[in-house]
């Protein structure tokens, strides 16, 4: 009896293991989507006004 609650108690921390670590993933990507937005809201404010309308090439009559 000993060694099947020895094979249960392993294979429950297998679980908790696996649980834990989708869980830290999850958050992992969750803090780098967040980076990745904070980064293109910062190009958009470092942008100069005037290259908006980039109109290189373009010639208007």
């Amino acid at each position: 009896m000993m060694y099947v609650l020895i094979v249960v108690l392993q294979l429950w921390m297998i679980v908790v293991l696996i649980h834990c670590y989708k869980k830290i993933w999850a958050e992992h990507k969750a803090r780098d989507a967040h980076k990745a937005l904070r980064a293109q809201k910062r190009a958009l404010i470092n942008q100069p006004l005037d290259s908006k309308d980039n109109c290189d090439g373009v010639l208007l009559e």
